[in-house]
């Protein structure tokens, strides 16, 4: 059997207003953006977000967690 290793370099807490969207703004339905702020409002958050650090621009990029 195949060995599967993670490839985690660095796991840090950043400010989440420093992160950038790659994603447009439009992809998603608005729908349901006030339920889940108020979820999160009353029962915390504790899902990763994934980042990428761009080596160009030093900026953090999401790339899953939006």
């Amino acid at each position: 059997m195949n060995n599967i290793t993670d490839n985690i370099s660095n796991l840090i807490k950043l400010p989440w207003k420093d992160l950038i969207e790659l994603q447009p703004k439009d992809l998603k339905n608005n729908k349901y953006n006030e339920v889940v702020k108020k979820s999160i409002q009353t029962n915390d958050f504790s899902n990763p977000i994934i980042v990428w650090k761009n080596p160009s621009d030093e900026k953090y990029y999401i790339i899953d967690g939006h």
